[in-house]
């Protein structure tokens, strides 16, 4: 009985999460020829795994993988300064959660602007006398994809501070206030005391920005600098996106986003692994 009313939600989830899977593995192994279809097994595999491009974009997000450890860190700072400042938390909050309500879009124009060689950025390093740090930041293959690292950085370290502050505004404040009774400074509390008790949160929020780095970069990418300058900041989603519409080659581009999906899911399910060992030690 039990099975019968989960049936329709069931379907739905087949209906929206399976077929389209299913779809993409099945487009990934075959090779459109106008109306016709040729199956060519792991021949669109092979191509995308040896194609240059790809694994420049592969590189490139490793890359941008550095940018987990500083949003963590950025969020874990910013949370626990709201956490300690309580009076004028709504109005830092407000503050620091803007950035989230601007979409990737115009946070993407506007940075577009600003870091251009005769952008804002580098007119305020002018004024303020540091014009020997004035770069290029978007037209130098050297730094380009560090800039695009620091906008994604700058935008999506926002729900970790949102996830972190809830959290610690769920501890029991008991022991912190026992260990600051026993001599221990603010941040020396706070280290010892409330960061083991949110090792859970901070897990989740940087599983969620590997998963982010991975596969939803495009929309910083397309607009800031469209893989450019000389595919220096070409991402996984951006190769997939010109694969199916730009040159029209669906196919290899369904073989690409199978392999970042199966990439993603073995990150998810490695994590979730480590985290189940680290629970079983602990108990």
């Amino acid at each position: 009985m039990a099975l019968l009313f989960l049936l329709p939600a069931l379907a739905l989830v087949a209906l929206t999460f399976l077929y389209p899977l299913y779809s993409l593995f099945r487009m990934s192994t075959i090779q459109s020829l106008g109306d016709l279809s040729l199956y060519v097994g792991s021949d669109n595999y092979m191509l995308v795994l040896t194609d240059p491009l790809f694994r420049t974009s592969i590189r490139n997000n490793l890359v941008l993988m550095g940018c987990v450890p500083v949003m963590v860190g950025v969020a874990l700072v910013l949370s626990l300064l709201l956490y300690e400042q309580r009076r004028a938390a709504p109005l830092y909050r407000f503050i620091l959660f803007t950035p989230y309500l601007i979409s990737i879009t115009v946070s993407g124009i506007a940075f577009s602007a600003m870091l251009t060689k005769n952008g804002a950025l580098n007119q305020m390093l002018d004024a303020s006398g540091l014009g020997l740090l004035q770069r290029d930041w978007l037209g130098d293959p050297g730094i380009a994809l560090f800039s695009v690292g620091a906008v994604i950085v700058w935008r999506e370290s926002v729900l970790g501070i949102v996830l972190f502050v809830a959290r610690l505004l769920s501890l029991p404040t008991e022991p912190l206030e026992a260990a600051l009774v026993d001599g221990a400074s603010r941040w020396q509390a706070h280290w010892s005391v409330t960061l083991p008790q949110m090792r859970g949160i901070i897990g989740f929020f940087a599983i969620t920005s590997v998963i982010t780095i991975a596969v939803w970069t495009f929309a910083y990418v397309f607009v800031m600098t469209n893989g450019g300058p000389g595919n220096a900041t070409m991402t996984a989603d951006l190769y997939i996106y010109q694969n199916a519409f730009a040159v029209a080659q669906m196919n290899l581009a369904a073989a690409a986003a199978s392999i970042v999906l199966a990439a993603a899911i073995a990150i998810v399910a490695i994590s979730g692994l480590i985290s189940r060992l680290r629970r079983g030690e602990a108990e």
